[in-house]
Formats: C-alpha cells, sequence, structure tokens
C-alpha cells in the first residue's frame, strides 16, 4: 500500500496535485470511475502512481536499470525516471496532452480494440481495405505476435472487426475515451507540437525505447521531435521488446 506507506508518494501525490490544480490522491483511489477514465484526467494520474511505483522500488531495491521503456503515455513516466524530463512539467505536459486528445473528439465517435488470432499482416491489410480519409482504422499498438490493437472510428474499427473474425480472430473493446494513435486526433498531435516548445528535457540516466521507433532516444535533443509524432503513430511494442532481448535484457519490471 505505498500511498501510504511511503513518505515520496505521498510528496509526489501532492506535488502532481499542486501541479495541475487536482487532488490526484483523491482522483486514484477515491474519485468516480467515470472522471478517472477521462484521458485528460487518466493521464496524470497512470503517471503520477507510475513514477511512484519506480521510485519505491528504486528506494526499496535499487537495482539500476540498463534500458527504460514506457507503453504508450508509460513512455512519459519513462522519461521522468530516467532524468530526461522533471516530474512536476511530466504531470502539467500529460494533463495538456490529455485535453487535446479529449477535444481532438468531443462526439467520441472514436474507439480502440483489442485483436487476438491473427497476424499483424492480415490486421494492417483489412484495415488498408476499409479505412478512409472519412472513416479512417488502422493499427494502434503493436503489443505482440499476436496481439495488437486497433484504433479510428467507430463504424471502420466494427468493419475491421467483423473481417478479422471472419478469418478467426477475437476481439475486446477497449474503455477509451478517445482514438488513441490514429489519424482522428491529429488535430491534437498539431496542437501539441506548440505545447512540446514550452518544455525542456535532458539527456537521460538510462537508455529509453521511443514508441515511434522501437530504438533508444539519441539524445535529449530528439525527444521532442518524436514526441511530436507519438500521438498518431502506432506503438511498437513488439519491436521495443525484441530490441532488449538483441542487447541482452533477460530480466523485466
Amino acid at each position: 500500500n505505498f500511498r501510504n506507506d511511503f513518505v515520496l508518494a505521498k510528496r509526489l501525490f501532492e506535488e502532481a496535485s499542486d501541479a495541475i490544480s487536482l487532488d490526484v490522491k483523491k482522483l486514484c483511489f477515491n474519485g468516480d470511475m467515470n472522471e478517472l477514465t477521462k484521458t485528460m484526467n487518466a493521464q496524470p494520474a497512470i503517471l503520477t502512481v507510475s513514477v511512484i511505483a519506480f521510485q519505491v522500488y528504486m528506494q526499496e531495491i535499487g537495482v539500476k536499470p540498463r534500458f527504460l521503456a514506457g507503453h504508450s503515455l508509460g513512455e512519459y513516466s519513462a522519461l521522468v525516471c530516467a532524468g530526461a524530463l522533471s516530474f512536476q512539467d511530466a504531470v502539467t505536459l500529460v494533463r495538456e496532452r490529455g485535453i487535446l486528445m479529449q477535444n481532438a473528439d468531443p462526439q467520441q465517435q472514436g474507439t480502440m480494440a483489442a485483436v487476438t488470432q491473427l497476424s499483424l499482416q492480415t490486421l494492417q491489410e483489412i484495415c488498408s481495405k476499409v479505412s478512409t480519409e472519412d472513416f479512417p482504422a488502422g493499427v494502434a499498438c503493436m503489443n505482440s505476435e499476436q496481439q495488437h490493437v486497433i484504433s479510428g472510428h467507430r463504424q471502420a474499427v466494427e468493419r475491421v472487426i467483423k473481417m478479422a473474425e471472419e478469418k478467426g480472430a477475437a476481439y475486446t473493446y477497449l474503455n477509451v475515451s478517445a482514438p488513441f494513435h490514429s489519424s482522428m486526433i491529429r488535430s491534437a498531435s498539431e496542437q501539441f507540437q506548440t505545447v512540446l516548445h514550452r518544455y525542456s528535457f535532458r539527456d537521460a540516466a538510462w537508455p529509453i525505447i521511443s514508441n515511434v521507433t522501437a530504438r533508444p532516444y539519441s539524445s535529449g535533443n530528439s525527444i521532442s521531435e518524436h514526441l511530436k509524432q507519438h500521438m498518431t503513430m502506432p506503438v511498437r511494442w513488439t519491436e521495443s521488446m525484441h530490441y532488449l532481448l538483441l542487447h541482452g535484457v533477460t530480466e523485466v519490471i
């Protein structure tokens, strides 16, 4: 129960709350689920809990990592944990990011779904057949060899799922408030580029794997450029894990 047992957890919850004028601890543990799952709230909440977990681990165990990687929003947590971005800056940054993403699909026409038992190539081919400019659908996350997430307009995603089912796939809709990592939030991505200019990034203490390239950032100067693409580009998680394996990583926490 790290929220009560560790002083640093209490401190970070307070710092996060002060940064965005929102009681993050109350939201996480006593808040309304509908409010918590709004991406403008979920993003700073997830980042705060993730950073607390890492800092508690370092305090109690202290084994330094060789690499850091974070899935989707988790990349921002990795940036904080590696010292490339301050915690306070990260909380305010993802709060702004969440607001932009929330506003990009105000009528909630988008959705996301996890698809299993189908190859990436087959799923991409189906998305290409279905997707149009007005009704886009595409692969948003490559999570494993047999599990991928699709994102886009609800009508297009439903068509992709129907065609995928005919090829033996299974699926699960995700409880999200916007179609992340899709062209439907391109307007948010463009606005976010202006937001990023207000923040500074430093060289990381450990290599951080970028979701966009599945390779480590080359320097602190390259982080902003990658994050500009991060919102609409797919999460290349499977490739990221393969990269770590090729570089001798055998244990992941």
